[in-house]
């Protein structure tokens, strides 16, 4: 259920910005305003542009990007320096990436969460260099927590 994914990623990203003392305030970076062009340099900007408003000129340390499974693979490139751990672009923030996937994922083990992330991941930029590609993903599949329909959960526990 993608609303309600996306909903629990609001509330991620509002809480995290309460644990930074921001008040709740967060920066987005919205799928559709990468999708008004084909032209990756301008996504690109857009996803700099939003960086750079939420972590220096409002001096907040949340940002969340939905949908990142649909983000042209020249523009996941810029998750590289994002989600640097040993000399990430912005220090002392959170960025928090969702991908969504179409696939029954109902038997999936807590072990194999970071696994199915990465499958996601894969397959939606398998024509970007394979050795980029598995720079990024292991990046950003560190923390990885996976939502399920919850009328699925139940009857499964049935």
């Amino acid at each position: 259920n993608e609303h309600l994914a996306a909903k629990i990623g609001n509330e991620v990203a509002v809480a995290l910005s309460y644990a930074f003392q921001d008040g709740g305030a967060y920066g987005e970076i919205e799928l559709e305003s990468l999708k008004f062009t084909d032209d990756v340099m301008a996504a690109k900007h857009v996803v700099d542009s939003r960086c750079r408003t939420t972590f220096l000129e409002k001096r907040q340390h949340v940002i969340l990007a939905p949908h990142i499974e649909s983000w042209h693979p020249e523009l996941a490139m810029m998750l590289h320096p994002l989600c640097d751990y040993e000399n990430p672009l912005y220090k002392n923030a959170a960025i928090i990436l969702t991908a969504f996937t179409k696939e029954n994922i109902a038997e999936t083990k807590r072990l194999q969460y970071d696994r199915l992330a990465e499958d996601v991941l894969n397959k939606a930029w398998e024509v970007m260099d394979t050795n980029q590609r598995h720079a990024i993903i292991s990046r950003v599949t560190v923390n990885v927590i996976v939502l399920h329909n919850e009328s699925e959960v139940i009857s499964d526990l049935e």
